[in-house]
């Protein structure tokens, strides 16, 4: 039998439809080293990879909800993008 997850509609999805914990893992790594990168040479790109990435996996958005955002909305990492510090 195949590795799936149940929806909350109790549907399934197949593996490659979500990420493996080591993946989440792999993909926070980097793009916070690339983020830490982007602090140092001023740079805000790495920044927000790293803002929509988080964001993405703590809310569980899609793509498409995320590319709707507009910076009218809160965000709770909005912050960073004034340039303050994040830890």
């Amino acid at each position: 039998m195949i590795n799936r997850r149940m929806t909350r509609r109790g549907d399934y999805l197949s593996p490659d439809k979500y990420l493996t914990i080591e993946e989440v893992k792999r993909l926070r790594d980097s793009v916070r080293a690339e983020a830490n990168q982007a602090k140092k040479n001023g740079s805000r790109r790495g920044i927000v990879n790293w803002m929509l990435i988080e964001l993405m996996l703590e809310t569980r958005l899609r793509a498409e909800e995320v590319c709707s955002l507009t910076s009218r909305q809160s965000c709770p990492m909005g912050n960073i993008l004034k340039g303050e510090p994040f830890e």
